[in-house]
């Protein structure tokens, strides 16, 4: 299924809008530039930003009692600082990048006037918010199946949201996202490598067969998807393409 949007950000929530409402927010918002483990929200502290994704990468992350967890994954599909729709102006959780990536970046004040001013932004923005909540869910689900069922599945999330078929990420954060040991991780990846769905070379993950990767997932990807293409009318992979329609891009690309 293939689905058309008016390109003028790289960020597909913000290019679903009409122009007359994109207007409305790119007057407000600037570019920034997004390094790798970048602190953009911290838990239980005031919200500041709000950050529009068209290149990198973040998770949501739970912290207590000395333990973190990632809750969700945010890319160029979505918005960070989505709560403020609905007046929660402090964050529950930290949000950190996990790539290097841009942004499009405007105030909390700034983004509470565009939801105001654009009832097709509110919209979307409400819409990402029941998006989100969907997302943890599944991925609470996911924690009841096999490691390397989970570590496909958090890289096909990861290749969603991304531009290329290859990014950079540790074995520490992955198992820190996953709320696992690392040498799980480790094993993980191996087996994931010997069905060639993936090469992983130098803290760089590098998606080889899509389609091998979605097998290895098996059912616990796609419904969060499928689910977020049924609230937003646009996919949330890279492209405009649904999820298994990528499974073709093979070869070592670095």
């Amino acid at each position: 299924m293939n689905f058309e949007t008016n390109v003028r950000s790289g960020n597909l929530l913000l290019d679903s809008l009409p122009a007359d409402d994109f207007q409305v927010i790119s007057g407000l918002i600037e570019e920034v530039s997004i390094t790798r483990h970048s602190i953009l929200q911290t838990a239980h502290q005031p919200i500041d930003h709000a950050y529009f994704f068209y290149d990198g990468l973040a998770t949501m992350r739970a912290v207590a009692g000395g333990k973190r967890i990632g809750t969700a994954r945010i890319g160029r599909e979505g918005v960070i600082g989505a709560s403020l729709l609905i007046g929660d102006t402090v964050s529950p959780f930290d949000c950190l990048s996990l790539t290097s990536g841009s942004a499009y970046r405007l105030t909390a004040r700034q983004f509470l006037e565009a939801l105001q001013r654009s009832g097709p932004l509110a919209r979307a923005t409400g819409k990402y918010i029941q998006a989100l909540w969907i997302q943890s869910s599944y991925n609470t689900l996911a924690g009841r199946t096999a490691i390397q069922v989970r570590v496909a599945r958090l890289i096909l999330m990861f290749h969603d949201r991304l531009t290329d078929d290859h990014f950079r990420i540790t074995h520490d954060i992955v198992a820190e996202i996953l709320g696992v040991r690392r040498p799980s991780i480790s094993t993980a990846l191996a087996e994931l490598e010997e069905c060639e769905a993936i090469r992983s070379k130098n803290k760089t993950i590098y998606i080889t067969d899509r389609r091998q990767l979605e097998n290895a997932a098996g059912g616990s990807y796609g419904q969060a998807e499928s689910e977020y293409l049924r609230l937003l009318k646009f996919p949330a992979s890279h492209g405009g393409a649904q999820p298994a329609e990528r499974g073709d891009e093979n070869g070592d690309q670095t």
